[in-house]
């Protein structure tokens, strides 16, 4: 790419993120609409071809909360004070006051286990909770013994709030999981204004609370726009972010929109000239924000069979374009393998990742259920010792305030992000091999599963066994080329439904952040740690998870063998 080049790129990249920054675009708004109306012009005018989808969707949009504290001897007007608050998406609505004690976790900010914070469960009943963090086990913990409300305390020194989602609920509850909703009042304050509390309460002060909340959960629809540029084949990659944000969003995630335009645009005119030999689809996800991913979730019901028959990858972009951001991070299932970007990047002439990691729980990782081979999210972030917030990607202050305003993104980054990303596709719809690196692959799941042992009493030695296996026969398939897509769906897509989740393969499981196989780590656990009947459900949780890993992984391995049979 010429010096020309690059700059023009730079100006296209920078045109779409001012029309995209522009009012508050929480999904089924009125701003959202026009947000979808300029991706699908640009789209049109280019001629790439896409489609709308509008459907129903479940919305919890935060209007306001107040939180009060009174003195300790009176509750009359003038000796309460009301500290800046926001309530959570998909918290309780709670538009009459509740009051109780204020009582803080010491728990919650420490690596307790639930043996040592039952006796302060035990005390919560009827009281307003102050605690760190933003977890929704915990949310359902407290609901489960009887807390008046949570008031978030968040975990680094900011004094901004941060929009958030108390959910439990990943996507469009079904008539199952909808008894999982939570039945409690949750709002948020500063760090500081948090431990200004704490500092009262642990010098004997007690103080009495007020909390209301008021939060608009309803089902409103809303749209979402897939572009599809057909290769050659059925088999597809799948690019996606969501366009829904809290306010203007413009590193959350209106550079990604940006992004995936120009993708959208040097694809098409590249798919002109030389057929692509997989197709690209790039969906742009409502109901990120206030829908707790459901619009990838509604994808993945209503295109199941698709995606489980023809999607190799699922490639994610979310909270790019940060002016903070310093290096190449790199989050994926693994199957790839870390040497795959070196060469990715030398052939970009960029700096390779500095950090790799694995996926998390998050930014629309949906697709668990349908045996996709790859999963990567890649973006530029902060060093980590840089990182002033604790608010994921380059851990930037502003990130879900009013603050991610289009002074936060960085045209060089930005347009860094495209090249990444570009190249990461090019690999993917244009070379006939999928990339796959057994060794570095099973290491990493090795790996996950000392952990695992290291934390609880119970073995996973079946589950390692037949993975060592499954991890032969992939080597001997990759060594005679015969490593392809069906045997990669087959093998570590189904996999990954063991690695990445704990549920069906046509549901969703619960918002809850296990980590990786995260039943099987949940149950691990130590007697020591638990009361009674609380490692009563881990151990049985953790035979249940590990029966299911036994009889999935036997099946691949039987799958292989016969295929190598075959061979023979």
């Amino acid at each position: 790419m010429t010096l020309s080049e690059k700059e023009n790129k730079k100006t296209e990249l920078f045109h779409h993120l001012q029309k995209l920054c522009k009012g508050e675009k929480l999904s089924g708004s009125t701003d959202a609409r026009e947000g979808v109306r300029y991706l699908c012009s640009f789209l049109q005018q280019n001629g790439i071809p896409f489609e709308t989808y509008t459907f129903s969707a479940y919305l919890s949009n935060p209007l306001e909360s107040h939180f009060l504290v009174f003195d300790e001897h009176s509750e009359k007007a003038d000796t309460k004070r009301e500290i800046k608050s926001r309530p959570r998406s998909f918290s309780m609505n709670c538009p009459q006051m509740v009051r109780g004690e204020l009582l803080f976790d010491p728990f919650s900010c420490s690596s307790s286990h639930l043996m040592e914070e039952q006796e302060f469960l035990k005390s919560v009943r009827g009281k307003l909770i102050l605690a760190f963090g933003y977890d929704e086990k915990y949310a359902k913990l407290l609901e489960q013994y009887g807390a008046a409300g949570w008031i978030q305390i968040w975990t680094s020194d900011e004094d901004e709030i941060h929009e958030d989602t108390v959910g439990t609920i990943w996507g469009t509850p079904d008539l199952e999981s909808v008894w999982s909703t939570l039945h409690l009042p949750v709002a948020a304050i500063s760090g500081p204004d948090g431990k200004r509390l704490i500092a009262r309460l642990q010098n004997g002060e007690k103080l009495t609370a007020g909390l209301q909340v008021t939060v608009d959960t309803h089902v409103q629809e809303v749209i979402l726009p897939v572009a599809e540029i057909k290769g050659t084949s059925d088999d597809f990659v799948l690019l996606s972010g969501h366009y829904d944000t809290w306010y203007e969003g413009a590193m959350d995630n209106g550079s990604s929109n940006s992004i995936m335009l120009e993708l959208a645009s040097e694809f098409y005119r590249m798919n002109r000239q030389t057929p692509l030999a997989r197709s690209l689809r790039i969906a742009w996800w409502p109901g990120h924000s206030n829908g707790r991913y459901m619009g990838s979730t509604w994808y993945a019901d209503y295109f199941h069979q698709d995606l489980s028959a023809n999607c190799i990858a699922h490639i994610n972009s979310d909270l790019t374009g940060s002016v903070t951001s310093d290096i190449l991070t790199v989050r994926t299932t693994g199957l790839e393998g870390s040497a795959f970007y070196q060469e990715l990047c030398d052939r970009l002439h960029v700096d390779p990742p500095a950090i790799f990691g694995k996926i998390g729980r998050g930014a629309d990782q949906s697709f668990w259920g349908e045996r996709i081979p790859y999963h990567i999210a890649l973006r530029r972030e902060r060093l980590p010792e840089r990182k002033e917030s604790a608010a994921p990607g380059s851990g930037d202050w502003w990130w879900h305030t009013r603050y991610d305003t289009i002074d936060k993104v960085d045209p060089e980054a930005m347009f860094l992000e495209y090249r990444y990303l570009y190249g990461l596709l090019r690999a993917f719809l244009m070379y006939p091999e999928l990339p796959a690196d057994p060794d570095f692959y099973f290491d990493l799941m090795d790996q996950e599963l000392s952990e695992i042992e290291q934390s609880g009493t119970e073995s996973t030695r079946e589950i390692r066994e037949l993975l060592a296996a499954i991890h032969i026969q992939m080597e001997a398939l990759l060594r005679q080329n015969r490593l392809k897509k069906e045997i990669l769906k087959e093998t570590a897509g189904r996999i990954h439904q063991l690695r990445q989740s704990y549920g069906a393969a046509h549901a969703q499981d619960l918002a809850f952040s296990w980590g990786t196989f995260p039943l099987l780590r949940a149950g691990a656990q130590k007697r020591e740690n638990c009361p009674k009947d609380w490692y009563l459900f881990a151990e049985t949780t953790f035979i249940r998870q590990k029966n299911r890993c036994i009889d999935t992984l036997t099946e691949i391995n039987k799958t292989l063998k016969h295929t190598l049979e075959e061979l023979q």
